[in-house]
């Protein structure tokens, strides 16, 4: 398993070969069970599946919709006959197996996510009863990504030497353009769709073909 991690501290090369790593192993589980790209779309951002989608035909199309917690005993209509019922009962056990694998896979994920970047890289998503139980795996990639992978330490301490900086006169377009690179720390939009490395994901998929 890789990391993070370079001096204690996530870097953004390191970063993208973890998500790497993470992308390999969902694309590894549930190939059974699903299609070739296994659990994927429960980690990869919709921009991702679709670029996958694209790329074959054969994939399930249109928007990822996961698979719901199926009820704990089936839901048999009145009037089933013998063979509905051990139908009803079949796929819903069938059903029941399927989602717990695959939240048996997420929850794995994301205690590796959590070990390659580092526990403590996370307190901002801990909850007081629940610890980081209650996060997605996507929050916490994207909490990483958002905090460490563009405004990482060295954007920081390079844009906090310049801010401190006394203006002398001058231009005061490398002023501004200072002020506009200190933006790096927002969010992202939707349209940026910065955080994740779509040829590493594309790659990651086609090599199983």
């Amino acid at each position: 398993m890789p990391t993070a991690l370079k001096d204690g501290e996530p870097v953004t090369e390191l970063i993208h070969q973890c998500y790497q790593w993470l992308v390999d192993y969902m694309v590894s589980q549930g190939q059974e069970e699903l299609s070739s790209i296994g659990y994927a779309p429960d980690l990869i951002t919709a921009a991702e599946l679709q670029v996958l989608q694209q790329g074959d035909p054969t994939l399930p199309q249109g928007p990822y919709v996961p698979e719901q917690q199926p009820p704990a005993d089936p839901i048999i209509p009145a009037g089933a006959t013998q063979h509905q019922i051990a139908q009803a009962i079949r796929q819903n056990t069938e059903a029941k197996a399927r989602y717990t694998k695959r939240i048996g896979v997420i929850n794995k994920a994301k205690k590796y996510w959590i070990k390659m970047c580092s526990e403590d890289n996370f307190e901002d998503l801990r909850d007081p009863i629940l610890g980081l139980a209650g996060n997605t795996l996507c929050a916490l990639v994207d909490h990483i990504f958002d905090d460490w992978s563009v405004f990482d330490k060295n954007t920081r301490d390079k844009l906090h030497s310049e801010m401190t900086q006394e203006w002398t006169g001058g231009p005061l377009a490398p002023a501004i353009s200072t002020l506009d690179d200190a933006k790096l720390c927002l969010p992202p939009t939707d349209q940026q769709e910065r955080r994740r490395n779509l040829p590493c994901v594309v790659s990651s998929f086609f090599l199983r073909l």
